[in-house]
């Protein structure tokens, strides 16, 4: 698949960031991980998989950080991952997430909500 704005660099600077995250639990390589997410997104922000992606990294972040903020924009981002998905046009719709794929984004969303009560 053609990449004409190189997202592929920011979601690898985000594994980085996340690999060193995982090592030094600082919060700054958490939001060096979410600022590469961030802009991946930036740069195709009609993607819901780029949506998860930073969903993703504000839940790992959120959960290690004990952050309820980063918590709550994962879900923020999980829930607009499957909104923006629902609305894709006729023609797009074979890249629409699986069911597999749908039920695990909301088991995501469930679980980040009981660890916030």
């Amino acid at each position: 698949e053609r990449d004409a704005y190189n997202t592929g660099l920011f979601r690898a600077l985000r594994q980085v960031h996340l690999m060193r995250a995982a090592v030094s639990r600082d919060r700054s390589d958490y939001e060096l991980a979410i600022e590469a997410a961030t802009q991946a997104l930036a740069l195709y922000p009609q993607d819901p998989p780029s949506l998860v992606s930073l969903a993703d990294t504000y839940a790992e972040a959120g959960r290690v950080l004990g952050d309820p903020a980063m918590t709550g924009k994962a879900i923020e981002h999980y829930q607009a991952a499957l909104d923006l998905d629902d609305q894709r046009i006729e023609w797009e719709r074979l890249r629409r997430f699986r069911p597999s794929e749908r039920e695990a984004i909301q088991r995501k969303i469930e679980a980040l909500r009981d660890s916030l009560n």
